[in-house]
């Protein structure tokens, strides 16, 4: 499967998406990510549902290698260098890291929150309705903490979806 991996992020960085309503009279807060239109940007922008979820870069540096195949990103919110293997790339737009290559994401600027969304969506499982990272409560998925270099983030793609309905017909017959 598909998947990026996180050779270096900075505290405050996490797994967000549109948050968990409802739960508020039990004590639980919405969490979410902190400037839901750059949420929904990036989303927009590689095809997924507008609060699905993304990570969310704090306000230092990361990167990213994808493993396993290429993936299609988007990057909006606050503006930071960012290039893939040395080439350049623009914030509010969609691109595609190759396998092997690396993102690599610098200071924000002129903010503190940007979002790099994933084709597909990043794979978890949701808790009270949500991926979002709340680290106080424990709650969050694939990881309910800030992440960390190491970490990996497994996401679906086309051609996921493509094998696994294969694997469905060829079973069925």
């Amino acid at each position: 499967m598909t998947r990026l991996v996180i050779s270096s992020i900075g505290p405050v960085s996490s797994v967000q998406d549109g948050g968990r309503h409802g739960a508020q009279r039990y004590g639980l807060t919405p969490s979410g990510a902190m400037d839901r239109l750059a949420l929904a940007a990036a989303n927009c922008l590689v095809g997924n549902a507008l609060f699905t979820a993304c990570v969310e870069v704090g306000p230092f540096g990361a990167t990213f290698t994808a493993r396993e195949g290429a993936v299609r990103i988007a990057l909006t919110g606050a503006q930071r260098n960012a290039d893939i293997s040395g080439r350049s790339v623009a914030f509010d737009t969609s691109m595609t890291i190759a396998e092997g290559e690396t993102l690599s994401l610098g200071f924000a600027r002129g903010g503190a929150f940007s979002y790099l969304a994933i084709e597909g969506g990043i794979a978890g499982e949701p808790m009270f309705g949500s991926l979002s990272v709340n680290a106080r409560a424990g709650l969050g998925s694939p990881y309910p903490r800030p992440l960390q270099a190491g970490d990996e983030l497994f996401f679906v793609t086309s051609e996921d979806v493509e094998e696994e309905l294969g694997r469905l017909l060829r079973s069925s017959d």
